[in-house]
């Protein structure tokens, strides 16, 4: 019935709703015509009323949080989401659930009060454009703007970045070691950010290997102790200052 909307949020949340009303007011009519008496019906209605209220609140809240996110879609089929420690697509929104597809290919149901009532990421809301950032440090021998141009020279020839938004290699700080910020965006419907964000690291390193500019070691700390004899002024016999020099 709503195949011929564009919004896939609004199709999904009118089918969904659409589902429970005709469930709702086809088993109301059914029991009507059958001539079961609605006034006892409407007893054990408020009694589950007081049962979600006490009992089963948590259901009560999933339900409620259903309705919520199919009235304000803030969610919908195919966006890309990342809720606690799942991420993934979102496959079907439930008046209970949302059904997601993690990148593993596992289907995770996540209850709708986790989306309500606590703070989510969704990749894929207003557009499909997401950015990437890696830091990158370089020795401050090097040359800090032949080593940007080469990387900038790398994003615009890795075809999965895209040219608008512009990728930018920025100089953020030279305090021991000169740091970078390598940024880019990718399409999320096409490409995948992990497998983008590993070629082009392993490209950069290639390209550092060859230019003969190494990655800065990590920083070790070196300690001097002094030992000091407890009586300085006492002359040693050859044997005792052999073993003094062997415990030095």
């Amino acid at each position: 019935l709503f195949r011929n909307a564009k919004d896939i949020g609004i199709r999904n949340s009118l089918a969904v709703l659409s589902q429970y009303l005709i469930i709702t007011f086809g088993s109301i009519i059914t029991l009507r015509t059958v001539g079961i008496d609605m006034t006892g019906i409407s007893v054990i209605i408020g009694g589950l009323a007081v049962g979600l209220g006490f009992g089963l609140r948590d259901f009560a809240n999933n339900i409620i949080g259903g309705l919520m996110l199919l009235i304000e879609r803030s969610v919908k089929e195919g966006d890309i989401v990342s809720i606690g420690n799942y991420e993934g697509e979102v496959t079907h929104i439930g008046i209970r659930a949302i059904q997601l597809r993690s990148w593993d290919r596992m289907e995770v149901m996540v209850p709708n009060s986790e989306i309500f009532m606590r703070p989510f990421m969704n990749w894929t809301h207003q557009d499909n454009i997401v950015r990437t950032v890696i830091p990158m440090k370089i020795h401050p021998v090097d040359d800090p703007m032949f080593v940007q141009n080469m990387i900038t020279t790398i994003l615009h020839n890795t075809p999965e970045i895209l040219d608008d938004p512009q990728p930018e290699v920025l100089f953020v700080n030279a305090d021991a070691l000169i740091e970078f910020q390598i940024r880019y965006f990718i399409n999320l419907t096409d490409h995948r950010r992990p497998a983008v964000r590993s070629k082009v690291i392993l490209t950069v390193i290639e390209a550092l290997k060859k230019e003969g500019i190494r990655p800065p070691n990590p920083q070790q700390d070196s300690y001097v102790w002094e030992v000091h004899t407890s009586h300085p002024s006492k002359e040693l016999d050859p044997p005792e200052k052999e073993k003094a020099s062997n415990k030095l």
